[in-house]
């Protein structure tokens, strides 16, 4: 026998090193036992010590494969600095809820919508690009337009702005993901130079070419 899982009065043989995570399916084939007598196995297991095996779906995992787990989870995002759930689960054969439930207490990973999580570099990357990107537009700008041209998604670009927003030279006007504008204090400077200009070569001011959260 070159693996197994045993405890008194239950014993699961393979036929390969146990690795940590075995499905209940690969145990029937390789026994060929009947799977009712697999179930009790892991039932006793189960009862024995709850947390040195844990069932997911159809899948028998250690404590020992959990422990791995942790740190291969996070080992992979930290290789993407940013990734999908969707990749996450793709990659580990693991339901979403699982890897939610493993990820949550991680300090050095984050999640901006618990669809996709980055890591701290990732965060600072994308905080550098949103920082260099402001400082350099002199014209007002639809915050949506920014996080496209940063290729930053709007949920963690949000965040981001939250962060910058003392350090930027403008302000974001509107609150609306799709109507807010980024305007530079640059632009508003000038604009209020063109009106006290306007007001003294004519003696009026063209309402018409001006902003009204500018000319006050």
């Amino acid at each position: 026998m070159v693996g197994s899982l045993s405890i008194p009065r239950c014993t699961i043989g393979l036929t390969r090193p146990f690795t940590g995570r075995v499905s209940k399916q690969d145990i029937q084939h390789e026994l060929n036992v009947d799977m009712s007598h697999i179930q009790s196995c892991i039932d006793i297991l189960n009862a024995n010590d709850s947390r040195q095996y844990l069932t997911v779906h159809d899948e028998l995992l250690s404590r020992n494969y959990m422990d791995r787990l942790s740190t291969d989870l996070v080992d992979f995002i930290e290789s993407k600095w940013c990734v999908s759930i969707e990749d996450i689960c793709a990659q580990f054969q693991l339901p979403s809820d699982f890897i939610l439930a493993q990820l949550e207490d991680h300090s050095a990973i984050y999640s901006f919508n618990a669809h996709h999580f980055y890591t701290r570099d990732y965060q600072t990357l994308m905080l550098a690009k949103l920082r260099g990107y402001l400082r350099a537009t002199t014209h007002p700008t639809p915050i949506k337009k920014v996080f496209e041209a940063i290729q930053c998604n709007p949920a963690l670009g949000k965040r981001l702005l939250d962060m910058a927003k003392k350090d930027i030279p403008g302000q974001v006007v509107g609150k609306d993901e799709e109507t807010a504008m980024y305007i530079p204090n640059l632009y508003q400077e000038h604009q209020r130079s063109k009106l006290v200009d306007e007001w003294y070569s004519f003696g009026y001011i063209c309402k018409l070419h001006y902003s009204p959260s500018l000319t006050a």
